[in-house]
């Protein structure tokens, strides 16, 4: 986060199955609420850039525990990320 310009970034990287990078893209977003909403939306991002790739079955990867929680879950989130997560 950068947190004297008031902005954050996401970044996204598609690898095949030998690890080599396939495709990038970056985002500046506003900075947000939490470090949880930031990876919540990257991991959108991710999803809808596989989508526009053509790609249907991914690994998404990240280090927020509690987002990955709340994409396993099988119960409506209802934190501040939750809106995300139903996305």
């Amino acid at each position: 986060m950068f947190a004297e310009l008031g902005e954050a970034g996401i970044g996204v990287v598609v690898r095949n199955e030998k690890g080599e990078v396939m495709a990038s893209l970056a985002k500046k977003l506003p900075i947000l609420e939490s470090v949880e909403m930031l990876e919540a939306l990257a991991v959108r991002r991710a999803v809808i850039f596989s989508a526009e790739l053509g790609l249907h079955q991914v690994v998404i990867e990240g280090d927020s525990e509690i987002v990955f929680k709340a994409l396993s879950s099988r119960c409506l989130e209802r934190s501040s990320i939750g809106h995300i997560i139903k996305d």
